[in-house]
């Protein structure tokens, strides 16, 4: 069934569902978008205050996006004006199993679109131990019921 915006309200959270890390494809990323050493040289960062190797930030955001696209699926979002306030509170390491979660903050309906409402929600990434990991806020466009 397809959600759209008269289907959310202020203050409804969205569980997104779980991501568990995985070493190889954390080094991967690292590899080719932040080849810092501590995110992708085993032996390095275990010298490092992380104690081990940690997710690249932009890897992080990515495996937020997975999340919520998954536990999104059917609803009827059409694009989203950019994430604000981002910030990385916990390194995430690997094996960490993360979730997702939103909260809608505000909803009105476009004056420039009809046919859409703008809903900004806050996001937030938290690990195994409850730990936030991953947060921002986002204001995204979404389809109004047709008819």
């Amino acid at each position: 069934m397809t959600v759209y915006y008269e289907d959310l309200k202020v203050g409804q959270i969205i569980e997104y569902g779980q991501h568990t890390t995985d070493k190889d494809e954390m080094v991967a990323f690292a590899r080719q978008w932040d080849p810092r050493p501590f995110h992708i040289d085993e032996e390095f960062a275990k010298s490092t205050f992380y104690g081990s190797l940690t997710a690249s930030g932009i890897h992080t955001l990515a495996m937020f996006t997975r999340v919520c696209n998954q536990g999104t699926a059917d609803m009827a979002a059409r694009g989203a004006f950019g994430y604000e306030k981002v910030r990385f509170l916990a390194p995430v390491k690997p094996g960490d199993t993360l979730d997702g979660r939103s909260e809608i903050t505000q909803m009105r309906l476009s004056k420039s679109r009809p046919g859409l409402g703008i809903v900004t929600s806050y996001e937030s990434l938290t690990n195994q131990r409850g730990e936030l990991v991953l947060d921002f806020t986002v204001s995204y466009l979404i389809e109004v019921r047709p008819g």
